[in-house]
């Protein structure tokens, strides 16, 4: 509930985003399991997300990054393993 009470002061701050996000989501997503109003959850998510679009779009592109180069990372490392196996 405090939550929703401070959205809006959280999402005005650049550095509140993120939790705001956060506590909102995990907010509805309690709602729609643990009173099994998904569809009520759902729109309230996505109209709390319409605030912050922009904010989640640039953490999307963040995170994305960050798993295409840890992947990356682990086939590097697991290619190497696998040549020096092939040369011994």
């Amino acid at each position: 509930m405090l939550t929703s009470v401070f959205f809006p002061a959280l999402v005005f701050f650049r550095v509140g985003r993120p939790v705001a996000v956060t506590a909102v989501l995990t907010f509805h997503l309690a709602i729609a399991l643990l009173m099994g109003l998904t569809s009520f959850a759902l729109v309230m998510a996505a109209y709390d997300l319409l605030f912050v679009d922009a904010h989640v779009v640039s953490l999307h592109r963040r995170a994305r990054s960050l798993w295409n180069g840890a992947l990356a990372r682990i086939s590097t490392r697991f290619q190497g393993e696998t040549r020096g196996a092939e040369s011994a």
